[in-house]
């Protein structure tokens, strides 16, 4: 009987042959061969190899894809959210977070007592709160519409939800005790309010299609009951008429539209078809009353690439190419309609709003500029600015300060001093920014979305 390390052996030798074999096909170069056979050599070995890592790299995919769902944990958003909020909204202010559990204190009350709107008393109530909430001249109204970042999901309350954040950014740009100290050639503001007073319309999984069967609807009747609470006190004698106009009272200063995630995530979807749901959906938004002249700031698309929930290959480099192509629809769509809002009234009601590479501000080590110089003009006139704070850097600090430069960092300017000291903002990391699933904005994320959110509007009043 033979040994079996023989045929062991036997074989061994004979694909090793085949290799060899292999290899010196690839690399003769001379040896009778013209170049386009070896072309075509190059053309099957390539019609081999790909299919076999296309499969490689599906069955991969899919892998990932169960590793995903099965990991990443399902967090449930803030008490009122969705159908829930209150329909008469919270307030937010941009000094005291005090206000925000007292908003939350009464928002709870408010849900209770709108539970059963058939008896006359609870009627009546509503009449009274929402007539008091349209007679607020000096109110800022804001409203967040959108899917499951809009919804707060892993935010334990909306104050420290994207919907809050947001509203406190906005707060600090346009109330009254902000535009009083600004600092030189910061453009004002022609009219200031007291208060923000937003709404959150926002569902986890929508697509920009579900947002607009089940979100719009939701906020076209909320406003509605508003308007008809406003008619009935004016018209009742317990209310003595307001002096302003249905339009002055009504109005919405500001929409925030967050869409286009769940579309990415949805096989099904293309740019196109993304672009054609998002249009239908502005155009459905902008069919109330209340909201046909107001600006509404689209947010765009995250890196999917750069989220650490998602392995880096091959799920996070195909979503990462898909998103990049949404967003590139995305911001094609909102220029048409930039184009037409021109040619109507001259002036844009579709901003859009990019979300820039978190990542890569993080990464900077930040540099030293004058106080004072917001542009990056300004900062060439110093001979330190914009310099790359290094360790020996870190030597000279005393010698900086001496010549009047202060250290700043690009999150700074979105964080600030009241959310994070800027000592310690270069220690701050991706998940810093994220809830707990990897995936939807938390803690500094919430803040740092609603400041450039804020800011898009700011600079969007100030054009002329």
């Amino acid at each position: 009987m033979s040994n079996p390390s023989n045929y062991l052996n036997i074989y061994q030798t004979r694909q090793r042959d085949k290799r060899s074999t292999y290899y010196r096909q690839i690399t003769q170069t001379n040896h009778g061969k013209s170049s386009s056979s070896r072309i075509r050599f190059l053309l099957v070995s390539l019609g081999k190899i790909l299919p076999r890592a296309a499969i490689a790299s599906s069955l991969l995919f899919v892998l990932q894809c169960f590793y995903v769902i099965c990991k990443t944990p399902r967090l449930p958003p803030p008490p009122l959210s969705g159908f829930d909020f209150p329909k008469e909204g919270l307030v937010a202010t941009s000094h005291e977070e005090n206000t925000w559990a007292e908003s939350q204190k009464d928002s709870e009350k408010e849900k209770n007592s709108l539970k059963d709107d058939t008896s006359h008393d609870n009627a009546t109530a509503c009449h009274k709160r929402n007539t008091q909430i349209s007679r607020q001249s000096n109110e800022f109204r804001l409203i967040l519409i959108g899917d499951s970042p809009v919804e707060g999901i892993g935010n334990r309350d909306h104050s420290s939800a994207l919907c809050g954040q947001t509203a406190k950014a906005f707060a600090k740009v346009v109330c009254r005790s902000n535009n009083t100290s600004r600092r030189p050639n910061t453009p004002q503001f022609d009219e200031v309010y007291d208060r923000v007073r937003y709404w959150s319309f926002g569902k986890s999984g929508l697509t920009a299609r579900g947002i607009q069967d089940e979100m719009v609807p939701l906020l076209h009747s909320t406003f509605d009951r508003i308007l008809e609470c406003y008619h009935d006190s004016t018209q009742s004698n317990d209310e003595p008429p307001s002096s302003l106009t249905i339009d002055e009272e009504s109005v919405i200063h500001a929409i925030v539209l967050l869409c286009g995630v769940n579309n990415v995530l949805s096989p099904q979807c293309t740019p196109s078809s993304f672009s054609s749901e998002v249009s239908s959906l502005l155009s459905s938004i902008r069919k109330h009353a209340c909201l046909r002249q107001t600006p509404i700031l689209v947010l765009g698309l995250p890196n999917f690439s750069k989220l650490p929930f998602l392995p880096s290959w091959p799920m996070g480099w195909i979503l990462g190419v898909r998103g990049r192509r949404m967003q590139s629809a995305l911001e094609g769509l909102v220029e048409e309609i930039q184009r037409e809002e021109r040619l109507e009234s001259g002036r844009t009601k579709t901003i859009m709003v990019p979300i820039p590479e978190v990542q890569d501000m993080i990464d900077s080590k930040g540099y030293y500029r004058r106080d004072g110089h917001s542009s990056a003009s300004d900062d060439k006139q110093s001979p330190c600015s914009n310099q790359i704070m290094s360790k020996d850097d870190m030597d000279k600090k005393d010698s900086y300060n001496q010549l009047g430069l202060r250290f700043y960092h690009p999150l700074e300017k979105h964080l600030g001093n009241d959310v994070i000291h800027p000592k310690t903002i270069t220690s701050l990391g991706i998940n810093d920014f994220l809830c707990d699933d990897g995936f939807h904005p938390g803690r500094h994320g919430t803040v740092f979305i609603g400041s450039l959110l804020s800011d898009a509007y700011r600079k969007w009043t100030c054009r002329p």
